[in-house]
């Protein structure tokens, strides 16, 4: 499989679970530390696709890894995710973005362009 996909799976993969976490903990109690916390927290669909979609990247990011060196691979993954999840933030859960925050998404971008030169 071709690095660029495995990257584009990892944060893809990544930015989702969070969105899809997010989205299961509104949908629970306040979590604590109990066993009908824990039991709300396993069996809410949501929260249990979003850690699905974390142990998916491991391989993953576990095949980048091989292929490219960490000082690239994980700045190149994490800050794509931070655009990702922001932008699905926006669409799927309605937070706002100010025009702060699409500048900060622009600079992200940038910077994710000039470590890939």
């Amino acid at each position: 499989m071709p690095t660029s996909l495995l990257i584009i799976i990892a944060v893809l993969a990544g930015s989702f679970s969070n969105v899809l976490i997010k989205i299961g903990t509104g949908q629970i109690p306040a979590v604590s530390v109990s066993l009908r916390s824990l039991l709300g927290i396993a069996t809410n669909p949501y929260i249990v696709v979003g850690v699905f979609l974390t142990v998916v990247t491991f391989p993953t990011y576990t095949a980048i890894y091989q292929r490219m060196t960490l000082g690239q691979a994980f700045p190149l993954i994490t800050s794509s995710m931070f655009v990702v999840a922001t932008l699905a933030s926006a669409l799927f859960l309605k937070e706002a973005l100010t025009p702060v925050n699409y500048l900060g998404i622009v600079v992200v971008v940038l910077g994710i362009w000039l470590m890939t030169r």
